[in-house]
């Protein structure tokens, strides 16, 4: 990394290890309400919806807040207060703590505190990032950058109709258009879109890359209609018009799909080709045929609202494409991040050797599990729930096992 890469490497792992604590505790808990399932209990939707918001606060937010650092530290224009992304740090945690406590006891106190706290680290981290963007050279704003700009604006519209459905909920006045927008805004604005610029970026490996072409940068701006577009029909109702939506999102993915080898030029060879975790590729495959799959089921749902295929939906939407991603982030940053500290605090001589370090030990095998459950999870749609908690209870025993890999491996003592 450039300038940045000594003061802020601890800051960057910080946010890595406290994603991947979150998933641990997202994945155990998911464990626990598939038994609790499997038990023939009645469900508990406090805990699934605390469940849900561990996931896409605790694991996604706090995970893109340090992809992202990532990428900006490696710029040399870019100035970075270190301070106060430690501030934001504590903000958003304690705000999703407080948040899940919330929506665990349906308390309204806990509620308002934990969402007012989310959504000033929202526009805290809003402002930090356009500061940022706009003093890159403008040559390198068009790719990685653009879409975590974009993904941006989607949070803070997200954790702005969560503050509304709150209010709602305060009342038992909760209207299920704002749930479904506030959902898809959070889910395809924000998660989805750090994603794709987070591959983007990481095509260059130890550097990422920050330039562009011109299809990319369409797709980044396309995505953005295609998610506003969702977010203000679901609010009006008009489920009959969502059609519009999901072909530009299909039309996004191609364009990025058709963008990638162009843009993997951009990089630079040497670190583009510097050892990498192994084993990472089938998370990419199956993630982006998730995502493919859940862009194609959202036509059906959209059209035979609301008797579509939205179980299936669903379920390649966060078992395929957000925990095949978002686990291939943790596999690919968190080696690099630990290797990094390790250089900064030892001697070259005494380092471990860099391929195995950031080879995790049967992911392979580890992955096929997923697999599986995700496979016996779609399965149970149709033939019954008990076959579709097992497949839960499989992602999320799997999912538990790798992120205590990971925070096992990759902790670097005096952090």
């Amino acid at each position: 990394m450039a300038k940045n890469k000594t003061i802020h490497t601890q800051l960057i792992y910080k946010y890595y290890q406290t994603s991947a604590l979150f998933l641990l505790l997202t994945a155990v808990l998911t464990a626990y309400y598939s038994i609790v399932r499997l038990a023939g209990f009645s469900s508990n939707s406090s805990l699934l919806i605390g469940i849900i918001h561990l996931g896409t606060l605790g694991v996604m937010t706090l995970g893109f807040f340090g992809l992202y650092l990532r990428i900006f530290a490696t710029i040399s224009e870019v100035t970075i207060n270190e301070r106060s992304l430690v501030y934001l740090y504590w903000l958003l945690v304690w705000g999703i703590i407080i948040l899940f406590l919330g929506l665990l006891t349906t308390n309204t106190i806990p509620l308002g505190i934990g969402a007012a706290l989310v959504i000033i680290a929202a526009f805290w981290w809003a402002v930090l990032y356009f500061r940022w963007y706009f003093q890159v050279p403008g040559q390198e704003r068009g790719g990685a950058l653009l879409f975590g700009f974009l993904g941006s604006l989607g949070l803070l519209f997200a954790v702005l109709l969560g503050g509304y459905l709150i209010h709602g909920y305060s009342l038992n006045e909760v209207a299920a258009t704002a749930r479904l927008a506030h959902i898809h805004i959070a889910l395809v604005g924000w998660v989805s879109m750090g994603l794709l610029g987070v591959g983007v970026a990481f095509r260059g490996g130890e550097i990422p890359i920050t330039r562009s072409i011109g299809a990319l940068t369409t797709t980044a701006w396309g995505w953005l209609i295609g998610f506003g577009l969702l977010g203000v029909l679901m609010l009006a109702g008009r489920f009959h018009l969502l059609l519009i939506p999901a072909i530009l999102l299909l039309l996004g993915f191609f364009l990025y799909g058709y963008s990638m080898p162009k843009v993997g030029k951009l990089g630079d060879a040497d670190t583009a080709n510097s050892p990498a975790p192994r084993g990472i590729l089938p998370f990419i495959i199956l993630g982006f045929v998730g995502l493919f799959a859940t862009i194609l089921l959202g036509f059906d749902a959209a059209m035979n609202y609301p008797n579509g295929q939205v179980a299936l939906h669903s379920g390649f939407a966060i078992g395929g494409w957000l925990l095949m991603m978002i686990l291939l982030s943790l596999l690919s940053e968190m080696p690099r991040t630990a290797y990094a500290l390790l250089q900064e605090r030892i001697a070259d001589s005494a380092l471990p050797d860099k391929a195995a370090f950031y080879t995790l030990g049967g992911i392979k095998i580890l992955w096929m599990l997923l697999l599986l459950g995700l496979l016996l999870y779609l399965g149970g749609i149709y033939m019954g729930p008990a076959l579709q908690f097992t497949g839960g209870l499989v992602l999320a025993a799997t999912t538990t096992v790798i992120t205590a890999l990971l925070l096992t491996k990759y902790r670097v003592s005096g952090d």
